[in-house]
């Protein structure tokens, strides 16, 4: 069960802890929903009460966010983490891996993988990739261990591909074509009059609020 602590700061005196959560937290509707099922979901000081709760300046919130449910069936595969701390695990993935459970990959994918480390580590936690890669695209794969890292991240990540190329390159400059399915294809893409363009910058990963402390 992951642990999160806020401070109650003085613009947020007199105010409701639901507008403080979605607000000041950045807890989503979502996982609010979920923490006001747990008995202990929300605290404040050390009490449990609820969202429409008034909060004083200097006040500690609690958040307990509850293990997952329902888990991947695990594989003992080789993983090659880069780095792991209490709300991210973010994975080099080899080539020729779908990130789920597919036909003829029903057993090695990335999921199946990760469901195996996080059962050696004795932690119930859902596959919570941050983005995508291709079956036959290697590279960083970042993944969230709780529902709140995840929704503070969405959109915040930004992926950067490399590419090996043939040929003589000459001079410089940026491609922005719209890309969509392959004709007569389920997975391959192309570059198609009726695809979408991807070349939007995305914003950097950002830091958790300096407001939030981490047990």
């Amino acid at each position: 069960m992951r642990e999160l602590f806020f401070t109650v700061p003085n613009e947020y005196d007199g105010v409701r802890l639901k507008s403080f959560l979605r607000s000041y937290c950045s807890v989503s509707s979502r996982l609010m929903v979920k923490l006001k099922r747990e008995p202990i979901g929300i605290m404040n000081n050390g009490v449990h009460v609820i969202v429409t709760d008034t909060l004083k300046s200097g006040d500690v919130i609690q958040l307990l966010i509850p293990d997952d449910d329902k888990q991947i069936k695990p594989a003992d595969l080789p993983l090659r983490i880069v780095y792991e701390d209490s709300d991210l695990l973010i994975i080099d993935k080899s080539a020729n891996m779908p990130m789920y459970p597919c036909p003829g990959h029903d057993c090695d994918s990335l999921a199946n993988a990760v469901a195996a480390y996080y059962l050696k580590q004795n932690e119930k936690l859902a596959f919570r990739p941050l983005y995508r890669l291709d079956k036959d695209t290697s590279g960083l794969v970042v993944l969230a261990k709780n529902a709140y890292c995840a929704a503070y991240l969405a959109g915040k990540l930004q992926k950067e591909y490399t590419a090996i190329c043939e040929g003589e390159l000459l001079g410089n400059g940026t491609i922005d074509r719209p890309i969509g399915l392959k004709e007569g294809h389920r997975i391959q893409r192309a570059v198609t009059p009726n695809g979408e363009s991807d070349y939007k910058m995305a914003g950097a990963l950002q830091q958790p609020p300096p407001h939030l402390a981490f047990t």
